[in-house]
């Protein structure tokens, strides 16, 4: 009797035994599952993953104008650049991009010229409003450049706080393009009639410069970015280097301000 009952304590000792060891094999297991939880992010968590890389449809305007000693008595003009950058993630802070966009550059004449026939000296101002029956004709005119490039842009991304990016780079910039836009308007009287009302004209001729601009120049682009829920606005100012034009010193500078989206690969 005495050993049947030291047999049966020993079975259930080591059926404890067995299921304390079974349980803590467990505890252990879900410890372990726990911390590389905590170490992986989850795929929903929003994160962006080292080496992640994104595609980055934009499209915007550009503020732009030609500087240099032959570009004198110029302003800046407003038009439009778009395309598509590729970022790769290098780390939580920094993001390596290279796109391919057009752009339009260029400016036009700062101030009006004027001409006129009258019989003495006078100023005429535009609106142009007749006391002087003695002008037979007066003529404004004032001319618009444009240049047109496809652009290479290399942009260092440095992701200081949660969507926003500071953006440093270099830019090569080839010729597609460009144009000179020659607005003339005026107003005059039909000959031989002096007594007659003064009519309108308004005129527009349209002459390509492609074969006077550079082949390429380099641009510096600096600016940010901020984004939001994969939309982003991205505003840089660009500065080149080499002249824009052929024998000459011109160049160009441009603000863009462009909206995209970041679709994640």
């Amino acid at each position: 009797m005495k050993r049947t009952t030291k047999a049966f304590i020993a079975s259930l000792l080591l059926v404890g035994s067995t299921l304390t060891v079974g349980a803590q094999e467990r505890i252990s297991v879900r410890k372990q599952i726990h911390r590389q939880e905590q170490k992986s992010p989850r795929k929903d968590s929003g994160e962006k993953k080292h080496g992640m890389w994104s595609i980055k449809p934009q499209m915007g305007l550009t503020v732009s104008t030609l500087t240099g000693d032959d570009a004198e008595g110029l302003e800046s003009q407003t038009s439009w650049n778009g395309g598509i950058e590729v970022e790769r993630k290098l780390n939580e802070r920094i993001g390596l991009s290279v796109g391919l966009l057009y752009t339009n550059t260029g400016a036009k004449e700062k101030n009006r010229k004027q001409s006129y026939y009258v019989g003495g000296p006078r100023l005429v101002e535009e609106p142009f409003k007749p006391q002087d029956t003695s002008i037979d004709y007066v003529n404004f005119d004032k001319t618009r450049y444009t240049l047109q490039y496809l652009s290479l842009p290399l942009i260092v991304n440095a992701y200081v706080v949660k969507g926003l990016a500071l953006k440093v780079g270099v830019q090569p910039m080839f010729k597609v393009g460009g144009n000179s836009v020659f607005h003339k308007w005026g107003y005059y009287k039909a000959p031989h009639e002096p007594d007659s009302e003064y009519r309108h004209h308004d005129e527009e001729n349209k002459t390509s410069i492609r074969k006077s601009l550079s082949t390429a120049v380099f641009a510096f682009p600096i600016g940010l970015s901020y984004e939001w829920k994969q939309v982003f606005v991205d505003a840089r100012y660009h500065f080149s280097v080499g002249s824009a034009i052929k024998y000459s010193s011109v160049n160009n500078r441009y603000l863009s301000v462009n909206l995209g989206y970041r679709f994640e690969l």
